[in-house]
Formats: structure tokens, sequence, C-alpha cells
């Protein structure tokens, strides 16, 4: 009697679950489409801020390679005046 109860129940459950499973489909299938389109949007935001950051760096390369160099300069002549490092 128990066993009878037992496939009687889960054939229960296998009607549920397959009566159940386009709608729990669907949600899941909703939820991924909408993650799946945020992570395209920040992608595609992450590449133009990338694309204005190269053209901005590119525009003012003329000013910034010559504020490098004067920093290594300066930071030569402050190794130079401080002398060798000993351990």
């Amino acid at each position: 009697m128990n066993s009878i109860l037992k496939i009687l129940g889960l054939i229960f459950l296998v009607i549920i679950a397959f009566k159940m499973a386009p709608v729990v489909l669907g949600i899941l299938g909703g939820v991924m489409s909408f993650a799946l389109g945020l992570g395209v949007m920040v992608a595609a935001v992450a590449v133009m801020v990338g694309f204005i950051l190269i053209t901005a760096m590119t525009a003012l390369a003329p000013l910034w390679i010559l504020v490098l160099l004067f920093v290594g300069l300066i930071m030569l002549i402050c190794r130079l005046v401080r002398g060798p490092v000993t351990a």
C-alpha cells in the first residue's frame, strides 16, 4: 500500500512539473534575456568609454608625453642626488 502511494505521488509530481514547465521556462528565459541585454549594454558602454579615452589620449599626446618626460627627469635627478641605495 505504501509503495502504491509513492508511485501515485511521483506521477502526481511529474504531472505538476510538466504543467508548470512552460511557466518556469518562460520566467527563466525572461530573466536570462534581461541579464544578457544588460551585459551587452554594459560592454557597449565600456567600449565607448575606451574609445573616448583613446581618442583623448591621442589628441592630448603632445602634452602628456612632455609631462611624462619632465616627471622622469625630476625622478632621475632626485635619485642621483640621493646617491646609491644601501641595504
